[in-house]
């Protein structure tokens, strides 16, 4: 009788601690899933989103979806999301996942949550992620991104900025003016989605043989067609 107790409990204990990190990779899975669907919504009207030549000129991408408000006199903000680079032929990465927090968010559209998406001219700018969080508007220059509109049919816009910023809400995109936040590195959400307690950011941008779900292939694809 009290070994089946035991045998009981093993298979409790094994089945909760299972439950719980199918959880946890398939809530990394759906935030790559809400990030891929930011993109596909930016060349639905490229004339009102980010201007495609932007995305040619960039070396790394972030996307935080739903970024919520965190008081409404502090002005601050929280949100989760992922960072790729790109290689020289173009190719991008597998998206490490990171965290946005502090600073005011100047949302031109007024909103208490929203898609966040940050441009970046050197892939260095992301890799010093790796060894400290870094702060947009003092480790790196941050400007409000322009839209599609106002570059015209320009094929070579001056890319001045370190990072440009810009964020969605309601359907609409906007310049975004984020000097402050720090982006820093989600370890624990790194961890469970590749399965692996040491991985890196490092790791995760240069390994090419890393296994990841069908939509981090979609999402890549995604990116290369942006140009």
């Amino acid at each position: 009788m009290k070994n089946l107790v035991i045998r009981i409990s093993f298979i409790i204990v094994t089945f909760l601690v299972s439950t719980a990190l199918l959880w946890a990779q398939s809530e990394e899975e759906e935030k790559i899933n809400e990030a891929l669907d930011v993109l596909e919504d930016l060349t639905e009207a490229p004339e009102e989103g980010i201007p495609p030549v932007f995305f040619n000129k960039s070396e790394a991408i972030a996307i935080f979806p739903g970024v919520i408000k965190a008081g409404l006199i502090v002005g601050g903000r929280h949100g989760k999301g992922i960072v790729m680079i790109k290689d020289e032929q173009g190719n991008w990465s597998n998206p490490a996942f990171v965290s946005l927090s502090g600073g005011s968010f100047g949302l031109q559209i007024g909103a208490q949550s929203a898609d966040i998406v940050l441009l970046f001219r050197e892939k260095e700018t992301v890799r010093q992620i790796k060894e400290r969080e870094i702060t947009l508007g003092g480790d790196a220059a941050v400007a409000a991104g322009p839209l599609g509109r106002e570059i015209g049919t320009s094929t070579n816009p001056e890319f001045s900025a370190e990072v440009y910023s810009y964020a969605r809400s309601r359907g609409l995109f906007a310049g975004l003016t984020i000097e402050g936040s720090v982006i820093s590195v989600n370890e624990s959400a790194n961890q469970d989605f590749y399965d692996d307690p040491n991985i890196d950011m490092n790791e995760i941008f240069i390994r090419d043989n890393l296994q990841v779900p069908p939509v981090v292939n979609r999402l890549q694809q995604h990116l290369k067609a942006m140009r």
